[in-house]
């Protein structure tokens, strides 16, 4: 038996729009992601 619990922070983000506001904080530095192994 498992005891989940589960939290909301929003309903929906403006993904775009965050992504541009942490780069422009210097929070985010995006990176590609290689999920073939190689």
């Amino acid at each position: 038996f498992w005891n989940v619990k589960a939290l909301a922070t929003a309903e929906e983000y403006n993904l775009e729009a965050l992504m541009e506001g942490l780069l422009a904080q210097d929070l985010y530095h995006p990176q590609k992601i290689n999920s073939s192994g190689k």
